[in-house]
């Protein structure tokens, strides 16, 4: 429990010199902007293709069914909610059950969730460009070392294709894969929390790097 919270005091260190950072080479602008982001530019009516968030996504169904803004904030807001639930307990599986850091202590098996982390934070941002699909960069790629079947390799090839490889295109609905992709893999997180077997693919890639006359 002690170097639990260890790691809490470090995390909490570690972001508040990430805030001061910027604070000091561009002052208080950049907290207003995100203040603006989230009171004003997150409620306002208008669409747009590019920003893939739950927000954005919501608001497209306002003039096709009457729905008046309020009643879109509200759904939005139960939405992010289960979401974050969701990824709570996918977080705490994969910590218990050592997903992608097999390490034996206490302070190595809470880097398991951290992926999961990064997923919710994106997707609960009000306003999510097609650049943020970097910050779930890192949940794509531990990925490979956990899904070992056919069909799960289908549904993260999926997920890849729609966040990184498909141009943006304004095509209702078909524009937010990106908001779908980071879900895919949250869900491939909890599907393979008990498998603690690595993948054949990564075990065959290894040899053949590790086989390489370098």
């Amino acid at each position: 429990l002690e170097r639990n919270w260890r790691w809490v005091a470090w995390f909490a260190v570690s972001f508040l010199v990430l805030a001061i950072i910027p604070f000091a080479l561009e002052g208080p602008p950049p907290y207003f902007d995100f203040i603006n982001n989230i009171g004003f530019l997150s409620q306002s009516i208008n669409t747009n293709f590019h920003d893939t968030s739950f927000d954005s996504f919501f608001r497209f169904f306002n003039p096709f069914f009457g729905i008046d803004l309020a009643t879109t904030r509200i759904i939005t807001l139960v939405v992010k909610i289960w979401l974050l639930l969701a990824t709570i307990y996918i977080m705490a599986q994969n910590v218990h059950h050592r997903t992608f850091v097999n390490g034996g202590t206490g302070d190595l098996a809470l880097l398991n969730g951290i992926p999961s982390l990064f997923i919710v934070m994106t997707l609960a941002s009000p306003i999510v460009w097609d650049h943020h699909g970097l910050f779930v960069t890192l949940a794509f790629l531990l990925m490979l070392k956990c899904i070992d079947s056919p069909a799960l390799w289908a549904w993260f090839g999926f997920a890849y294709l729609q966040e990184f490889i498909m141009p943006s295109f304004d095509f209702f609905p078909w524009s937010f894969g990106r908001l779908v992709a980071p879900l895919i893999v949250l869900w491939l997180m909890w599907f393979v929390t008990r498998n603690k077997q690595e993948a054949r693919f990564l075990n065959a890639a290894n040899r053949w790097f590790e086989s390489l006359p370098i």
